[in-house]
């Protein structure tokens, strides 16, 4: 395999083949599952969740099999695969032998105590097993030095371990992220072919016309800038007053578009929280990576 990339979502993270891309996601850090697939199938299934003390890689691994009755079906079940070693893992690998074959791994982490099952999926003819020991030796469930990674459908960026992913989109051309910690919150969006748009408008109208800027009706100011070496857009607003907190103001808003040719890609960045934290929307944009290499 000539072609990786990082696949990361809910503290998780792991090398994938570049052709695969996420299919489907539901839950949270504490409880999940997500999906990559490629062009034909479904390629990973990933499940997480937290363990108990007496979690094992034995013991997780013999409950997908009781539960998915690997046992009872008319496939070959060989246990303890001796594949790779993972760091900081206790793992247990085992393949099923059928139509298609599926290698799966059982891990229970040393350091945060999560508990995983993934199911790499290939046709018995590929020549798979190198892809199987680089993918899964690269398995990691936990931030690191408080920071954790989000990467996915080529785009990437992280976020404090504090933030929690309250809400996410995924729409033709169009992926929006919605982070929340306390009184603060943050938009993250990367808009595709914007060769097209830029060509009739601008990167105001794109921030306006998609709601990117914020609530409407909103006293806005606007500053031309450049970020990564790209022509960018800066604004700052202020949310309006509710009647119940009228001696209050607004929370602060702050935001940041630009134009990435390299992914001809738009990407923003939307911050709302308090003056007191106004340093902390600097820094998830220098979290975001629009391209390959790039970083703030």
């Amino acid at each position: 395999m000539s072609s990786w990339t990082l696949f990361a979502w809910q503290g998780i993270r792991l090398k994938v083949p570049a052709d695969w891309e996420m299919g489907a996601a539901d839950g949270d850090a504490r409880s999940g599952h997500c999906r990559l697939d490629d062009a034909e199938y479904a390629r990973l299934d990933i499940r997480w969740q937290l363990g108990r003390s007496s979690s094992t890689a034995r013991s997780v691994a013999e409950a997908y099999i009781r539960k998915a009755k690997l046992n009872q079906r008319d496939v070959q079940l060989r246990r303890d695969v001796r594949l790779v070693s993972v760091p900081g893992m206790d793992t247990e690998f085992f393949l099923v032998k059928g139509e298609r074959d599926s290698m799966h791994m059982a891990a229970c982490c040393s350091t945060c105590g999560r508990v995983a099952l993934l199911r790499a999926v290939y046709d018995p003819e590929e020549k798979f097993k190198p892809v199987l020991q680089e993918m899964f030796a690269s398995w990691c469930d936990h931030p690191v030095e408080g920071r954790v990674p989000w990467a996915a459908y080529g785009f990437r960026f992280d976020m404090p371990e504090a933030w929690r992913l309250f809400d996410h989109a995924v729409r033709a051309g169009r992926l929006q992220f919605e982070f929340r910690a306390r009184n603060r919150i943050a938009h993250i969006v990367r808009s595709s072919l914007a060769d097209i748009w830029l060509k009739k408008k601008s990167l105001r109208d794109w921030i306006e016309a998609d709601k990117i800027i914020g609530p409407g009706g909103l006293k806005t100011e606007y500053a031309e800038k450049e970020w990564l070496g790209h022509p960018a857009l800066g604004w700052t607003s202020r949310e309006r007053r509710s009647v119940r907190r009228w001696l209050l103001r607004g929370r602060l808003i702050r935001g940041l578009a630009w134009h990435c040719p390299e992914a001809n890609s738009l990407v923003a960045v939307r911050w709302l929280g308090p003056d007191s934290a106004e340093q902390e929307a600097g820094d998830v944009v220098r979290a975001v990576q629009c391209h390959e290499g790039s970083e703030g």
